[in-house]
């Protein structure tokens, strides 16, 4: 996952040197297009085979018959995945991870704001709906959220 991160990385600080003038609206809309397009790329490739159904389903009896073929016999190697089905269930997932059994109610301001730049780093913010999900799980409203992202986008 390293690697994906700092392909990823390269990727984004090549098109940021490219030195064109892109509005927020722009960045956001790529950034949850690449998010998605990573979503996809893991499911594909940690899945086990891709005849699942459509075009595909045709090719994989053969693909199945060519592998049997084969003299040596192949140790399967099985590992649980969990897939989640789509990214709203993402954010929700890594804002559950994030505050976790933290008393949210006992924090002060700096460690809520700690928080939110912990997610926002993670990019969680880049997500339709994540601001809403946040202020709902930690009892502020999104207006404070959005007050408290400022606050950390103004100190970088």
């Amino acid at each position: 996952m390293l690697t994906l991160h700092s392909f990823l990385q390269s990727v984004f600080l090549f098109v940021k040197s490219l030195a064109v003038k892109v509005k927020k609206e722009q960045y956001r809309t790529s950034s949850v297009m690449m998010a998605g397009a990573v979503v996809i790329a893991v499911v594909a490739f940690g899945a086990s085979g891709f005849g699942g159904s459509g075009k595909n389903a045709l090719a994989a009896p053969r693909i199945q018959e060519s592998t049997e073929e084969s003299e040596e016999p192949e140790e399967e190697v099985k590992e649980e995945v969990t897939v989640l089905p789509n990214i709203q269930e993402i954010v929700d997932d890594i804002i559950e991870h994030t505050i976790g059994n933290q008393n949210i109610e006992e924090m002060s301001r700096d460690q809520k704001i700690d928080l939110i730049r912990f997610m926002n780093d993670k990019g969680l913010f880049l997500i339709k709906g994540a601001a809403d999900k946040v202020a709902e799980r930690m009892n502020i409203s999104k207006v404070t959220v959005y007050s408290y992202l400022d606050e950390i986008r103004k100190a970088k």
